[in-house]
């Protein structure tokens, strides 16, 4: 078990304002636990889960060599163990509302931007590790009909197989964690389940559907849950009597 700090709630949608948050606020959390008696002279890295709007991504990814994010995060006595892919752009515009689930995955955009976050992430660790991105539940509940479902299911398979050829490379296991939340397609474990049993496995030989289950997870969010009034430890036990691992769970209240 990984405990981290979650940096979305920092605003900041370029490469120079995500690390000037980490200066501020990241490694000042560090700084604090590294200080306090309890912690026994703790001096390794804190974890953190870091969030990469989509042009700090694609800058990482077309800029700068592939060790410059470990060198930053290094530097600053911080350690990425997992992304929060769910916001795409700016997460602390003046009215975000459900503009925040756009780009679906039904749409390439999506694909595109979580394809660049496996790779990051991969750089970031060495063989053996397994680390996660949770991601968007689909899209908004009504902007989803059966087209736009075949496209996110497409893609979503796309996605689970670049990850299993970034660990065939690399060695490093990263997973897409799906987090239900609140009016998305996607608002409960149990459409997790169904979206599993009815739309991404069926007509997929074993190895595909293996590929799938090991790199499609989901994302547990207390608050959500709780918003749906669904139990904790339900909603973990019906994840797990279906099969889907869950790669994330996010600490948040209601």
């Amino acid at each position: 078990l990984r405990i981290g700090y979650c940096t979305n709630v920092h605003a900041g949608t370029c490469l120079e304002e995500v690390l000037g948050n980490l200066d501020r606020h990241a490694a000042g959390v560090r700084d604090r636990l590294a200080a306090d008696p309890a912690m026994r002279r703790w001096t390794g890295p804190m974890d953190v889960g870091l969030w990469l709007p989509v042009e700090t991504a694609r800058r990482l990814q077309t800029e700068h060599p592939p060790s410059f994010l470990a060198e930053q995060l290094a530097a600053r006595g911080l350690r990425a163990f997992t992304f929060n892919g769910f916001p795409y752009g700016d997460f602390h515009r003046r009215s975000v509302k459900r503009e925040v689930y756009r780009p679906g995955w039904d749409d390439p955009r999506r694909l595109a931007y979580t394809r660049d976050l496996v790779e990051i992430m991969a750089q970031l660790h060495g063989p053996g590790a397994e680390v996660g991105i949770s991601t968007v539940p689909i899209t908004w509940g009504p902007w989803c009909d059966e087209p736009a479902w075949a496209r996110a299911v497409a893609n979503l398979r796309l996605a689970a197989a670049h990850a299993a050829d970034v660990e065939v490379r690399t060695g490093v296991c990263v997973h897409l964690d799906l987090e239900p939340e609140p009016g998305c397609v996607l608002d409960r474990p149990i459409h997790l389940v169904r979206l599993f049993e009815d739309r991404l496995l069926p007509r997929l030989a074993p190895g595909e559907e293996a590929g799938v289950r090991r790199h499609l997870r989901a994302c547990h969010d207390a608050c959500h849950a709780a918003v749906m009034f669904d139990g904790q430890a339900e909603s973990m036990q019906r994840l797990q009597a279906a099969g889907i691992a869950v790669g994330k769970v996010q600490v948040s209240s209601a």
